[in-house]
């Protein structure tokens, strides 16, 4: 087979989710041409491997294989690729203020102090601060499944 270098596409965004993007004829059209197999030797849960073999009409087989998944801890991200990715979703700015932005200040309204709210719910609104959620640990990626640490309290605390 011959191998392709994919490295110039733009890692997985937000976007690529929207219920737009999941409805495009020309996806749906291209995803009646896909099958799949599973790999009985995958590392999942540990990685997220895969590989894509593409047979275009003139009978070749394309393929690339990914068998550590980037942002793994065998396979980090950058700090540049971490900021890069962090600023492509928090730009889908309808979508962050749904979610992690209201978030955010439903968090400050139900459970902040009075001073918290004071301080914090007014600059929520204006858009002069903006909430943001981020969640991972090694391993895990931002694949919020693959997160092993839980939250026990002990007494009073947590």
């Amino acid at each position: 087979m011959t191998q392709c270098d994919f490295s110039h596409r733009t890692p997985s965004a937000l976007h690529e989710l929207e219920p737009d993007a999941l409805h495009d004829a020309e996806t749906l059209a291209l995803a009646q041409k896909v099958a799949y197999e599973e790999n009985p030797n995958s590392p999942f849960p540990k990685y997220y491997s895969g590989e894509v073999i593409v047979r275009p009409m003139d009978g070749r087989a394309v393929s690339h294989r990914e068998e550590i998944n980037l942002g793994s801890s065998d396979r980090p991200l950058s700090a540049g690729e971490i900021v890069a990715k962090y600023r492509e979703n928090a730009a889908m700015s309808l979508s962050g203020i749904i979610n992690s932005h209201l978030t955010m200040a439903s968090a400050v309204q139900c459970h902040g102090t009075q001073a918290q709210k004071s301080l914090y719910l007014r600059r929520f609104a204006t858009g002069e601060l903006r909430g943001g959620i981020g969640l991972t640990e090694p391993d895990a990626g931002t694949d919020l499944q693959a997160i092993h640490a839980r939250g026990a309290t002990a007494r009073t605390t947590w």
